[in-house]
């Protein structure tokens, strides 16, 4: 995060950024799909490998347009795998056809609620400190009965 700002930016292009021991937070700018599940899922077990220390991993979802079927299941499957190595998935700025596919598909659910969250500043802000989340109803908020 650019210091003393709510702005995020790209470690790898900016210097004098304000970071965080433990935790990573990756955006995807793509739809999320059977076609790039997998390489995704191998990109952060590679990172793990490379930040043995991360205690949580922040996905920034504001540029995922689209979730398919394959991809929830993927999600799913990661989200398991670093539970299993005590590595929170954390996600944020989720777009409301994204969440509609994560409620049809079960993915809200199992993730659970205090994993997601409105904005990347909330994520982390809970990461660090377990802060409650004070817009959670607009996080959830999706189009689908249950």
């Amino acid at each position: 995060r650019i210091k003393g700002h709510h702005e995020f930016r790209n470690i790898t292009r900016f210097s004098d950024l304000e970071t965080w021991e433990g935790i990573v937070i990756l955006r995807i700018d793509a739809p999320l799909s059977f076609i790039n599940i997998q390489e995704i899922k191998d990109y952060m077990q590679k990172l793990l490998l490379q930040k043995s220390e991360t205690v949580a991993i922040i996905l920034d979802a504001g540029p995922i347009s689209h979730l398919d079927a394959t991809a929830a299941e993927g999600l799913h499957d990661l989200f398991e795998e670093l539970n299993q190595k005590g590595v929170r998935l954390v996600l944020c700025d989720v777009i409301g056809p994204v969440r509609d596919t994560m409620q049809q598909t079960g993915l809200t659910k199992f993730i659970g609620k205090e994993n997601l969250f409105l904005s990347l500043s909330e994520a982390v802000e809970n990461v660090q400190t377990h802060a409650k989340d004070p817009y959670k109803k607009v996080t959830l908020q999706t189009n689908i009965e249950t």
